[in-house]
């Protein structure tokens, strides 16, 4: 399995999920995991997907959100898993338990190079 992780963040607006979630339909990705939270109105989104239904390259895919992210003006960052150098998850618990967000770090495993 291919996976990915999206990231998306921007001001908060109606339909942000629905326009990221329909995008991966039509690209025939699947969703794995999602977390969503508002931050003093910004919107801020994390994603894991299964690429091994799309039909086109992994630069296709990031392509594919450009119009999505020039109209809703967000920033939405693809990057795969397999190029990641996982770093353990860090826990913010100071949030309320219906707010918490888990904030998953990693680096690039060409910075660790």
């Amino acid at each position: 399995m291919t996976k990915a992780l999206i990231s998306v963040t921007g001001q908060d607006t109606t339909g942000i999920i629905a326009r990221v979630a329909t995008k991966l339909s039509e690209l025939n990705i699947n969703i794995l995991d999602i977390t969503q939270t508002i931050l003093s109105g910004c919107f801020t989104m994390m994603m894991v997907v299964d690429l091994d239904g799309a039909q086109m390259e992994f630069a296709a895919v990031d392509e594919a959100f450009q119009p999505i992210r020039e109209e809703m003006h967000l920033n939405i960052h693809l990057q795969r898993t397999d190029l990641l150098t996982p770093l353990p998850c860090l826990f913010l618990m100071h949030l309320p338990r219906s707010r918490r967000l888990f904030l998953c770090v990693a680096a690039w495993s060409s910075y660790n190079k």
